[in-house]
């Protein structure tokens, strides 16, 4: 049985996040999830203000092209429509 599409989505979203370099992935979180800010960033991670950033603007860059393609009305199924 297929998974629902909530399942899906979050199961790839995970994914993504597992691929992403380790320090990219634990700034986005520590930004995203846990709500830091710069300055606990830098003290958690030791990695730069400047350097934090950069690494918030790639995740945040990949995971918009997660969220475009997942709700990009051409690559979901039209009701009545088979391939």
């Amino acid at each position: 049985m297929d998974q629902p599409p909530s399942a899906r989505v979050w199961s790839e979203f995970l994914t993504l996040l597992a691929q992403l370099p380790p320090t990219t992935r634990v700034v986005f979180l520590l930004h995203a999830v846990f709500d830091a800010s710069d300055t606990e960033v830098e003290r958690l991670t030791g990695v730069q203000k400047d350097a934090c950033e950069q690494h918030l603007a790639e995740a945040r860059r990949i995971v918009r092209a997660f969220v475009r393609a997942e709700t990009d009305p051409k690559d979901q199924p039209q009701e009545g429509k088979t391939t």
